[in-house]
């Protein structure tokens, strides 16, 4: 097997470096680089749990041990936190270069033969049902022990804790019910709110209590961010994502631009419109009018925007159910 294993994983570099050459990384993975990663041995399945059904294709990444995940194995990595597994789309994320030729140079068979090496008798992999969806505990357990204990390896211990202590971790396994992707795709027509440039915005996206913020850009009133936020839904019925839009300013406090929300249920229901769709599907929302914003400090850009479209903001959001 290492000998079958090591044979297409060298083919699989080859190719990858050939893809890989030139600029324009990180980006969006083409379609045919997808697949190769998708061909590699074990990837036709989550790297960390069994699926009753064949349909369930993996779409999510963890870059840092170079296996891919289903939503719900995927939501329980981010709960380990970026220091021990990064997790990233395989379709709705950019991507840096060594983190694509480290997806084709691994893959689950050849990571698992590693960090798999030393199961204790009695434990197997947790079976992921679609009647009723994984025992999410067992499930969190197992991520747990294999990949922040490294239990399972050679030099591992073995033990997987028996029951699930009540960490930060396990409250979000616990009590989140999916997991949204908002991708950041731009806005167009930001009010000027600097003296003598324009803003330099940038996004900040929240859910409950939860908090992220996208990369500023310097000088501009239509700038492009093509970054990708992570957020837990507790409640796909009730929460609303709130997206604001900020002018950095170096020595003073930010300048609130204007913010706008949307309710999940919304992203939900436009899925399930979609019924070709064999994954979750991004769903667009382009040119959302930014509402509120506070008067500035100074007199004359207050004078200068007075009655001016605070500006247009466009995301993609994917949800992706962990039941």
């Amino acid at each position: 097997v290492q000998l079958q294993v090591s044979g297409e994983v060298t083919e699989a570099k080859s190719i990858g470096q050939v893809a890989a050459e030139g600029d324009g990384w990180p980006r969006l993975l083409a379609e045919e680089e997808v697949a190769q990663i998708l061909a590699m041995p074990g990837n036709q399945t989550c790297a960390d749990c069994v699926h009753e059904a064949d349909s369930v294709v993996p779409a999510w990444a963890s870059v840092t041990f170079g296996v891919v995940l289903c939503p719900l194995a995927a939501g329980m990595h981010r709960g380990l936190g970026t220091d021990v597994s990064r997790v990233i789309s395989l379709k709705l994320d950019k991507w840096k270069r060594q983190d694509y030729l480290h997806m084709l140079a691994a893959g689950n068979l050849h990571s698992n033969l590693e960090l798999e090496e030393k199961i204790p008798a009695g434990v197997e992999k947790p079976v992921a049902r679609e009647a009723g969806g994984a025992a999410k505990e067992e499930l969190c357990a197992w991520i747990r022990a294999k990949y922040g204990s490294r239990s399972f390896t050679k030099d591992g211990n073995g033990e997987v804790a028996g029951h699930i202590a009540r960490t930060s971790t396990t409250v979000a396994t616990e009590e989140f019910c999916g997991l949204l992707v908002v991708r950041v795709k731009s806005a167009k027509e930001i009010v000027k709110l600097d003296i003598t440039s324009e803003s330099d915005p940038y996004v900040v996206a929240e859910l409950g209590k939860q908090k992220f913020k996208t990369k500023r850009i310097k000088n501009t009133a239509n700038p492009t961010w093509n970054e990708s936020l992570f957020l837990n839904v507790k409640d796909a019925q009730t929460d609303v994502l709130r997206l604001s839009v900020w002018d950095d300013d170096s020595f003073s406090s930010d300048d609130f631009i204007g913010d706008c929300h949307i309710k999940i249920r919304d992203v939900v229901q436009q899925q399930l419109r979609d019924a070709a769709a064999t994954s979750p599907s991004p769903v667009a929302f382009d040119d959302m009018l930014l509402q509120g914003g506070e008067p500035h400090p100074c007199v004359c850009v207050r004078w200068t925007s007075k009655g001016k479209v605070r500006g247009y903001l466009s995301v993609e959001l994917t949800y992706n159910s962990l039941s």
